[in-house]
């Protein structure tokens, strides 16, 4: 899987597998927002798990490839808006995390393509 980051105002990341699966993932700055992703080892779904910050690993990770028959665990609240995809590589298995806390009025969204096929959301 190779991770390929745009750092300019409307910036976006993208990951993609051998597989030619993309995920990619809006993250221009809006306003009152803290939003960001990560990568772990495994899903983090309580409300503080944002504070494990971005990540700053290798924008290369061999081997890995989307579990596209997974369903992505999605959470929507007051505040907090986050979606989990799973990752693998035959050994083992990490979760790539998109999330945004905010007032309610911006997003930012992800689009996840797979054999023609597409999910999307704002999270």
């Amino acid at each position: 899987m190779r991770i390929f980051t745009e750092d300019s105002f409307d910036g976006r990341v993208n990951f993609v597998d051998e597989n030619n699966v993309v995920l990619g993932f809006e993250t221009g700055q809006q306003c009152c927002e803290d939003w960001g992703w990560f990568i772990a080892d495994k899903p983090i779904t309580d409300h503080s798990f944002y504070r494990a910050g971005n990540y700053d690993g290798p924008n290369n990770l061999p081997g890995f490839v989307f579990d596209t028959k997974s369903i992505p665990e999605t959470v929507e609240d007051d505040e907090l808006n986050y979606v989990i995809f799973r990752i693998a590589n035959g050994k083992e298995e990490k979760f790539i995390h998109l999330y945004n806390i905010h007032n309610g009025y911006y997003a930012h969204g992800f689009e996840f393509s797979s054999d023609g096929k597409s999910i999307t959301g704002d999270l």
